[in-house]
């Protein structure tokens, strides 16, 4: 079956290796994992995307992890080198948890108060797979990162994918600086030394250098190579294995519905074909990611200004078209930036986060209280900080810094929460932590490469009879080890110039018997062969070339803004009908008043369109109730098709939002008798501001259909007829009171009914569609988004994995993918098919089995708007149910019979009772656990029937 996203750690000679799991698969007996390593901000990569094949043994289904043939530039046995929080924490070591006290779950910084978040909005599949994260820090607000983030988000926030670099002072000249911004809110800072004529790192060992492009910053965290153009845009991202991440901006030809000024993100591009694509409305303020295979994350704020916040996330939802939201809270009036709590997508508050009249972070909880980490601050620079933990168990640390690295210098208690203690270390004046006492006196020494800042050396219980060293050699261009020494044995690699690891070599020492295993590499950088020690080729793998999926849409049938439609009513349907279908993304109910209905005399889309009888004393119309989407703060479009019928002595109105005095804040209708366009409005909704209105200079015709569209930008309102601009009005009115929309009609009087017909009545939030002349739409509008293909279809991209053969000459295939790069459909070497489907969320929903000639045998899943497994159906039938705390912690499971588990968890997450009842209720299994200060299991007590 296809497995769930896990991430797993596995040792190996001393060294600790971590790798991203996206699934897992049945080959040959053997489980196949497809695996990411981490590291890189951008890529989420280290060095790209591998294969391994591990038996098929293990608790659940989940095998053992002997080990990972790409090794990254850490070693279990030495602390982590962290960098203060005002600069980057990437460094290339980041396979090993951070040292306890460095941060708190849900993370605070102590010793800093800095609150930081991190929220991934899109994951994506297959080699260089591309990720959308954002990330909250406090820091941004107060401290050395004071100042906006600039990625569109707000003033705290940020994402992975906002990178810039800036300089101040002449290029070349003494006192010229150069500081790279990463998403993550890290800084890598340089200045210019006019005796080398070169940038000198502050606080790295990474290099900038102009080149014909601008400058090229190299990371020898990763030894990846960032291009930035000479105004300080990233412009591509290179892994050490050649594979490239390409970002493209806005320029002043970019359609405004997708960018309101030049310079704004809008692509981030893998050299594999898979794209994010990035918009904005008139502020800049970013509305929309959407990802390969048209998955769209929407993003809503509480207003327009510098200062306003990020307020809503939508995603889409489980089932259906719609979307679920997550919510953030500021509720903190001293810092009115700083995030004080989230509100899930099922609407339930999670998290609660607060602050110190200073602005630090004192407390991090999730809901009902639980997981609550509170910090207390020292009284004086060099003290100790307290953190409590959800036990109530208070534990002091110290820290010291040094060329900008930031250490956990001391604590009072072991970590409850697994990370490494010590109840001392030093750092010296280089920053690196050279010694390690833990609470029972034991030493640990570490010792470094000072100018590339990698370790060398590790000697655990120095001075005792079981002292032990490990050392590592490291290759003399990447950040990788050629040679770990330790007790026994010995480990050699080797890499080709793109830094792939080519062998593996271990050798024990007592005996001088080695064995070896190795790997080839194809054209594009991905694992073509597996040998093992016999030098037999044990698996080869085999990818696509190019993609294969094909448009479901035409060219031109999609509207890149359609996250942003508030409303979309196109007239389609039966003759005399008043149903009346909202196509916007989120549509809402439409009530009909009076003699509206369809209509199929006239039309200009589709065989029908939206009548209007005219007739007053019926209040024809049509009515939409009060929503967040009819707030125009900033701008929007109203835009529609008319054919009338005839002309009234009197105004008669086409759109509006009503008011019950029958005012508007803007209303668009047609003047008397003559045809000519008005748009007026009410400030004070009390009168009507006439001076403010403006008036076309085109009237429409009596029996033909006109385009009228009303598109603000914020500054400018401007009206057109057949896409012919008729007037403008600088700071016109905003239509941001809460009130009824009505269509056709809305005079309380009800004597200004509209008599004739529409057609395609679309309403736009955040963006002004229009701003010069243009050609109205021939065709109706569309309802979908850009390159909106079938969300379920499948094909396949170039690199996505095509098969694997074992040495038997057994082959797997995989034979659909999704846009995203998520497996749909593999075939086993047995003609055994697998079928995955996903949610819109990329959940795996189903997963079907068929063998050659036999039954599909379907397991299903579900879950609920937060992504909680809610249950599984099984081929048998046999189902299960699974519920949770507002938490989001697993507190029961029960079967299609009635039996049920319950789980009491304690403030800190661990299961302190088990029970297990029958459909009757009866008790079959009691189990309880006690826990200590320190969160150790004191005591298990267990009974059953």
């Amino acid at each position: 079956m296809y497995g769930f996203s896990a991430c797993s750690t596995a040792a190996e000679g001393g060294s600790l290796y971590v790798a991203q799991h996206n699934g897992f698969y049945p080959v040959d007996g053997y489980i196949y994992y497809h695996t990411l390593l981490s590291a890189n901000e951008v890529t989420g990569l280290i060095s790209g995307t591998y294969y391994s094949v591990w038996p098929a043994t293990g608790v659940a289904g989940y095998p053992p992890v002997p080990w990972f043939h790409q090794l990254t530039a850490c070693d279990s046995a030495r602390p982590v080198e962290v960098e203060p929080l005002t600069q980057s924490a990437g460094n290339g070591n980041s396979c090993q948890r951070p040292p306890d006290g460095f941060k708190t779950p849900n993370p605070i910084i102590p010793a800093t108060g800095e609150k930081i978040l991190d929220h991934e909005d899109y994951a994506g599949q297959g080699p260089a797979a591309l990720s959308f994260t954002r990330n909250y820090r406090s820091g941004r607000l107060l401290g050395a990162m004071t100042g906006p983030a600039k990625a569109g988000l707000g003033r705290t926030w940020s994402h992975n994918h906002a990178i810039r670099l800036s300089q101040d002072g002449t290029a070349g000249s003494v006192g010229s600086t150069a500081r790279v911004f990463l998403g993550n809110g890290s800084v890598r800072a340089f200045h210019w030394e006019v005796a080398t004529s070169s940038w000198v790192p502050d606080n790295s060992v990474d290099t900038l250098a102009a080149n014909a492009s601008g400058l090229l910053y190299k990371r020898l965290d990763d030894d990846s190579s960032w291009q930035f153009d000479s105004a300080g845009k990233l412009l591509t991202v290179t892994q050490r294995n050649g594979w490239t991440i390409t970002y493209s901006y806005s320029s002043a030809s970019t359609p405004i519905s997708i960018a309101p000024a030049a310079g704004l993100l809008i692509g981030v591009s893998n050299q594999f074909g898979r794209t994010l694509q990035f918009t904005y409305n008139a502020t800049g303020q970013l509305t929309s990611v959407t990802a390969p295979g048209s998955q769209t994350t929407l993003y809503g704020y509480d207003g327009t200004a510098e200062t306003s916040r990020l307020t809503t996330v939508s995603y889409p939802a489980t089932t259906g078209s719609g979307t679920v939201s997550k919510s953030y809270l500021y509720e903190n009036t001293t810092y009115p930036q700083l995030l004080t709590g989230i509100i899930d997508e099922k609407g339930n508050r999670l998290a609660t986060y607060a602050y110190d009249s200073q602005g630090r972070a004192v407390s991090s909880q999730l809901a009902q209280g639980v997981e609550r980490y509170s910090v207390s601050y020292p009284a004086s620079t060099g003290g100790a900080t307290t953190v409590t933990d959800p036990l109530g168990t208070t534990r002091s640390y110290n820290y010291g810094i040094a060329q900008g690295k930031l250490a956990v210098t001391g604590a009072d208690k072991p970590s409850g929460a697994g990370n490494s203690s010590a109840a001392s270390r030093v750092q010296d004046a280089n920053g690196f932590v050279t010694q390690e006492t833990d609470f029972l006196g034991v030493n640990t020494m570490y010792t470094w490469d000072i100018n590339r800042r990698l370790p060398l050396s590790t000697t655990k219980a120095v001075g005792l009879p079981e002292a032990q060293t490990s050392a590592t050699q490291w290759h003399t261009t990447y950040r990788l080890p050629v040679l770990v020494t330790e007790a026994g044995r010995t480990t050699a690699y080797t890499y080709d110039n793109a830094g792939n690891t080519l062998s593996q070599t271990v050798t024990d020492t007592a005996s001088g018997t080695s064995r070896s295993a190795g790997w080839t590499y194809n054209p594009q950088g991905l694992l073509a062969t597996e040998t093992d020690p016999s030098s037999v080729v044990v698996r080869s793998y085999a990818y696509y070339s190019a993609g294969n999926f094909t448009p479901t849409q035409p060219q031109g049938s999609f509207d890149p803004s359609i996250q942003l439609v508030s409303l979309l009513l196109h007239g389609d349907g039966t003759n005399g009908s008043t149903v009346i279908a909202d196509s916007s993304p989120r549509p809402k109910p439409v009530t009909v008043v009076g003699g509206a209905s369809i209509g199929s005399t006239q039309s200009k889309f589709g065989g029908s369109s939206l009548f209007f009888d005219g007739v007053d004393a019926s209040n024809t119309s049509l009515t939409l109730a009060d929503s967040p989407e009819f707030h125009f703060p900033g701008a929007y479009t109203v835009e529609l098709w008319v054919r009338p019928s005839s002309f009234k002595a009197i105004n008669t109105w086409l759109f509006g939002q009503i008011l019950q005095t029958g005012l508007a804040p803007v209303r668009i209708d047609i003047a008397p008798s003559t045809g000519l366009v008005n748009v007026l409005g009410s400030s004070d909704n009390t009168s009507w501001l006439f001076t403010t209105g403006f008036t076309s200079t085109a009237a429409l015709q009596i029996g033909n259909w006109s385009h009228v569209a009303l598109a603000d930008d914020g500054t400018t309102a401007r009206l057109f007829i057949n896409g012919v601009l008729q007037a403008t009005r600088a700071t016109w009115l905003k239509a941001d009171s809460a009130t009824a929309l009505r269509i056709g009609g809305g005079y309380a009087s009800g004597d200004r009914e509209f008599d004739g017909y529409m057609d395609d009545i679309r309403v736009t939030k955040g963006i002004a569609r229009y701003t010069a002349n243009f050609t109205p739409p021939a065709q109706a509008f569309p309802h979908v988004g850009p390159a909106a293909t079938d969300p379920n279809e499948i094909g396949h991209m170039a690199g996505d994995l095509q098969s694997i053969t074992n040495a038997a000459g057994h082959v797997t295939q995989f034979t659909q993918y999704d846009r995203t790069g998520r497996v749909r459909q593999m075939v086993d070497p047995k003609g055994v098919v697998t079928d995955m489907v996903y949610t819109p969320r990329g959940w795996t929903s189903s997963v079907t089995v068929t063998p050659p000639g036999g039954t599909a045998r379907t397991t299903t899943y579900t879950y609920d708007n937060a992504g909680q497994l809610t249950g599984a159906t099984l081929p048998d039938g046999t189902s299960l149910g699974y519920s949770y705390d507002a938490a989001h912690r697993l507190t029961g499971v029960t079967d299609a019979k009635g039996n049920t588990i319950t789980y009491t968890l304690d403030n800190a997450g661990n299961k302190t009772g088990e029970q297990v009842k029958d459909p009757s209720g009866n008790l079959q299994r009691n189990i309880t656990r006690v826990y200590d200060a320190l969160n150790r299991v004191q005591q298990i007590t267990g009974a059953s029937n």
